[in-house]
């Protein structure tokens, strides 16, 4: 079923005539998506991999700050 192609008149007169989006067009607006999903995979990713890293600079952090405590309290006795 074909429709009658949408006119629009603009405030100078002239007509706007509405057109489908171009198969190009399509095509680049779904590979930007493409493109940003992968960058923010991408980027979810590099944020694990440095919390991962980081997870035994906390434990030599917490290991050293209860061996402090527990020498402290071994000096107050």
């Amino acid at each position: 079923m074909n429709h009658p192609p949408e006119i629009e008149l603009l405030p100078d007169g002239s007509y706007r005539v509405s057109g489908k989006v171009s198969l190009a067009q399509r095509i680049l607006r779904i590979a930007v998506i493409v493109a940003v999903l992968g960058g923010m995979v991408a980027l979810a990713g590099l944020v694990l991999w440095a919390t991962l890293l980081l997870i035994p600079v906390v434990l030599g952090a917490a290991v050293v700050a209860w061996l402090a405590w527990r020498f402290e309290l071994w000096r107050r006795r």
